[in-house]
């Protein structure tokens, strides 16, 4: 076993009156040799992570349903070889 560093983020859904739902899901996106290259690339990518891929993320579901992204990151993951 052995442990990667990956680039997390972690997503509400809106419902189309505005209420949040219960449910959360949460999405590891990259991995990274060192927690250092994980934070920098949140650093310069986080941006367009929010904006574009948010919105592309919405695209995906059911007609006035939004996806909020709650939490953007990196965290260690454990890799069973």
């Amino acid at each position: 076993m052995s442990k990667v560093i990956m680039l997390f983020l972690a997503f509400t859904i809106t419902d189309p009156d505005g209420i949040d739902l219960d449910e959360q899901f949460h999405v590891m996106a990259k991995r990274f040799d060192t927690v250092e290259k994980c934070t920098s690339f949140v650093a310069d990518w986080g941006g367009l992570i929010k904006d574009r891929g948010v919105q592309a993320a919405t695209d995906l579901i059911k007609n006035g349903y939004t996806i909020n992204l709650d939490e953007i990151g990196c965290v260690n993951r454990k890799v069973f070889q």
